[in-house]
């Protein structure tokens, strides 16, 4: 199926900014990718064969790394995590989204394998307000390493928004230790080495001739959506709508170098200033969230009994019916503090982000529909 699109050679890029266009490709190509949530394309399922094949191959091509990063390597924020809890130590290489995705399964996969009767260790009280504003901040992280997302540079503005994450991520460990994840302390919150530029996407040397492979496969994943009045008419669900416009945006980039790469959820949001995950609605009129209004909320959630706090009970029971607190195994509290410091990292005032590697789907997959599920999961044990 092609929906509805030509199928006519991709013309070279317009002008003569081939790493600025390669760029502009990566990122409008992988935000169809991350549009569409699960990876159809790897899994069988509705799709037609021919649709599977064309983002099996635009997800391989985003995905090459041709400089994967050296033992004592700097870190880049668009491919590597940059909490000291979460990244590499000296003399190793910088750890990517999905290496640190395996860690945290790994400690949750082991929590959960102890032996019955095995105490877990110190667990985690928190309220159901403090625990709906920490998963939406793990939502948060997820768009952030939404994979495509532009460069951006932090603004003044997160200063307030990273500290109030770190004192959050603090509180937890402190309340469920003996996780084997060692609180950091204030002067080691970020990995040894940062690099400051825009990151790797469009940095390779093979750029000239990569550059045309990936436009070509772009176009071809592209063609192969139906646009939004062919699923309506199908009745075809096995597209989320938004991938659907996505598509057309991505065929949009590849005619015309003014057309945009990236649409944010709002028009006037600004990933230096404001959360990136969703505007917040009043009435019919929505409007961007800026970091100092969201620190004041969490701060507001963790206030006295509200925030982390030690639970002397067994987690595998939790609290009592009625009662308006939810609890954290060691496991959980330690990956959502790592969580935490990870987005803290990432709004440091500077802080400086190139464009999202491709690898930033397994980050956000994790985040919402594995762990964020989970911590969801623990909402009706409060009003």
């Amino acid at each position: 199926m092609t929906g509805g699109h030509d199928n006519h050679p991709t013309p070279p890029a317009p002008g003569g900014d081939t790493a600025g266009d390669y760029r502009r490709v990566y990122s409008a190509a992988a935000r169809m990718l991350w549009l569409q949530g699960t990876p159809a394309w790897r899994e069988p399922g509705p799709w037609p064969a021919d649709r599977r094949a064309a983002w099996s191959r635009l997800a391989d091509l985003l995905g090459q790394d041709p400089h994967p990063a050296a033992p004592g390597a700097p870190a880049a924020p668009a491919r590597h995590m940059i909490a000291a809890v979460n990244g590499h130590r000296p003399g190793t290489a910088p750890v990517t989204f999905g290496a640190a995705v395996e860690s945290w399964r790994a400690l949750l996969r082991a929590e959960a394998a102890r032996p019955p009767g095995e105490p877990h260790g110190a667990a985690a009280a928190v309220s159901a307000g403090w625990l709906l504003v920490a998963v939406s901040l793990l939502d948060e992280l997820a768009h952030r390493l939404a994979p495509g997302r532009p460069a951006h540079t932090v603004a003044p503005e997160g200063a307030v928004l990273a500290a109030a994450l770190h004192e959050n991520a603090d509180a937890l460990r402190a309340a469920a230790r003996g996780t084997g994840i060692p609180a950091p302390v204030p002067a080691v919150r970020e990995v040894a080495q940062i690099a400051d530029g825009p990151g790797p996407v469009g940095e390779r040397a093979d750029l000239a001739e990569h550059h045309p492979r990936l436009r070509a496969a772009a176009r071809a994943a592209a063609e192969t959506v139906p646009t939004r009045a062919e699923l309506r008419a199908a009745g075809d669900f096995s597209v989320p709508r938004p991938v659907a416009d996505a598509a057309q945006d991505l065929l949009a980039v590849l005619a015309d170098p003014r057309r945009p790469a990236w649409r944010e959820a709002h028009d006037t949001l600004d990933p230096a200033r404001h959360l990136v995950a969703a505007p917040r609605w009043e009435g019919t009129e929505a409007r961007p969230v800026g970091f100092a209004e969201r620190a004041a909320e969490l701060r507001a959630a963790s206030d006295g009994e509200a925030g982390p706090r030690p639970w002397a009970g067994d987690p595998d029971f939790g609290p009592e019916p009625g009662e308006r607190i939810a609890v954290l195994t060691p496991a959980r509290a330690a990956v959502l503090a790592a969580a935490l410091d990870e987005l803290a990292a990432r709004l440091r005032p500077g802080r400086v982000v190139g464009t999202v590697h491709v690898d930033g789907l397994h980050a956000g997959r994790f985040l919402v529909h594995e762990f964020g599920a989970a911590l969801r999961a623990l909402y009706p044990l409060a009003p």
